[in-house]
């Protein structure tokens, strides 16, 4: 469950997204989420709508669909043991291959640091609820990924190393005292 500092976070971003037109001036056209209730929650506050089994098809603030992706979870208590990461691996390149095979190129993504931190081999993760944008590219195709787990850098262009078809990683938002 999210905690009331979390709830707080949730509420936080939420006002700088709709400030920001966030959705729309970024042409998000699918949300996807994790299954876990903190990412189900932080996506309801976020964007005001959650997958309600595996997707929804009703178009709503020019989001076309609203997904649940098992890819998505967070890192399991396994995937800590030194050298057990095949599990992990497997799930991230899954959902590389999910973000290849979409028809939409600009994705809204609700997960967790951890897996972030693992799929873009970084050294640090992200902060709760913080906005990050990356791209992903695959077979010719450009695909635009909005991370809902950054931190807020619009002035400062730092270029972060991301692997293997990432690129152009960017802090877009921050909730205060997350990053700053």
């Amino acid at each position: 469950e999210v905690s009331p500092n979390g709830e707080g976070q949730i509420q936080e971003m939420a006002q700088k997204l709709r400030e920001a037109n966030f959705v729309h001036d970024k042409g998000i056209q699918v949300i996807a989420h994790s299954p876990l209730k903190r990412a189900r929650e932080t996506c309801r506050g976020l964007f005001g709508r959650v997958a309600p089994t595996e997707s929804t098809t009703e178009e709503r603030d020019g989001v076309l669909r609203v997904v649940q992706l098992d890819s998505l979870l967070e890192k399991t208590p396994t995937e800590w043991i030194p050298g057990n990461l095949g599990p992990l691996t497997n799930r991230i390149t899954k959902f590389e291959q999910w973000i290849a095979d979409q028809p939409e190129d600009v994705i809204a993504v609700v997960g967790h640091s951890q897996f972030f931190k693992a799929m873009l081999e970084m050294n640090f993760k992200f902060g709760n609820v913080d906005v990050w944008q990356v791209h992903y590219h695959t077979s010719g195709k450009s695909t635009k990924e909005q991370q809902t787990n950054g931190e807020e850098e619009e002035e400062e262009e730092e270029e972060y190393k991301v692997p293997r078809g990432w690129s152009s990683l960017k802090r877009l938002y921050a909730c205060k005292g997350e990053g700053e």
